[in-house]
């Protein structure tokens, strides 16, 4: 029995591996970020700064008191 055409792949039937290739690509492709602190920075600023860089990262932040649970 002799086949015509070679067996496709998921990958080129547009499978789920496609998407997560792509999803791979795109991470690898993101430049790199760095949350910097300074030896002078006091400690609001890097509160601060520390809650900007998660933010970008897409984490959201929420402010709440020492015993809120």
């Amino acid at each position: 029995m002799r086949l015509d055409s070679p067996p496709t792949c998921q990958l080129r039937q547009g499978g789920k591996n496609d998407v997560v290739n792509q999803q791979l690509k795109e991470l690898y492709m993101k430049k790199l970020k760095l949350f910097v602190v300074r030896p002078n920075d006091d400690r609001k600023t890097i509160y601060k700064n520390l809650i900007k860089y998660l933010e970008q990262q897409g984490i959201k932040v929420l402010r709440g008191g020492k015993n809120d649970k």
